[in-house]
């Protein structure tokens, strides 16, 4: 069976993490680790980090004394972890008992698959996988890079997509078997305190969509 790597960023509640381990390991795949980067926020407390501390299951762990942003932190969750394939989990994501075993087969149903997950969308053609439950080749990410801050520091699956089928990788949509509550992004006017700032995701997302669209253009034109 494939070893691979879970990435979480903490973010939402101790109550999300706690559930996010034990799906995890109670899944017809478990994972060889399980990295948490705790993404400091005004609601993360000392019983956070004493319950990942504390847990056996949780490989490593970093604590962010500011919100470094989701790309960053899953780009440092990437480059810790030690198997090819990883996955991206956002920790408001609840996953079914055979999620990441469906995400693993996927690897194996083209050649150089690079990105593995449920559907997302479709955009220029081209299928997108959902953001918060997403499993990447690590080979090809030490190739192309991670996500990318430039765009948006609440990381883009889009851009990532588009810029591995410019250097051959494929994407692979799977079965659903997630329930994702969209906390960030039902919310567009919840204040985030970045860096050391205050601003929202609809502020993101007025800075990143132009520079998003723009590579995504120059992607495109840069494969045909």
């Amino acid at each position: 069976m494939t070893d691979y790597s879970i990435v979480i960023a903490a973010y939402q509640s101790i109550d999300n993490v706690q559930r996010a381990i034990e799906q995890a390991h109670s899944n017809t795949l478990p994972p060889k680790e399980i990295t948490i980067i705790v993404n400091h926020c005004n609601d993360v407390s000392d019983d956070l980090v004493d319950m990942i501390q504390a847990d056996s299951r949780v490989t490593r762990w970093v604590y962010s004394s500011h919100n470094m942003g989701i790309a960053t932190a899953w780009n440092l969750g990437m480059m810790m972890s030690t198997t090819d394939k990883i996955v991206i989990l956002s920790d408001d994501c609840s996953v079914e008992n055979n999620a990441y075993e469906t995400l693993m087969a996927g690897f194996s149903k083209e050649d150089k698959v690079g990105i593995v997950g449920p559907y997302g969308s479709v955009m220029h053609g081209q299928h997108v996988a959902a953001g918060w439950f997403i499993a990447v080749s690590k080979q090809m990410v030490m190739e192309i890079g991670g996500y990318t801050e430039f765009s948006s520091p609440l990381a883009d699956e889009v851009e990532l997509t588009f810029r591995a089928r410019r250097h051959g990788w494929k994407t692979v949509i799977v079965e659903d078997y997630t329930e994702h509550t969209h906390t960030i992004s039902a919310n567009e006017d919840a204040v985030i305190n970045y860096l050391g700032r205050d601003t929202t995701p609809r502020e993101f997302q007025k800075e990143g969509v132009p520079r998003l669209r723009a590579m995504v253009a120059e992607h495109i034109g840069a494969t045909k």
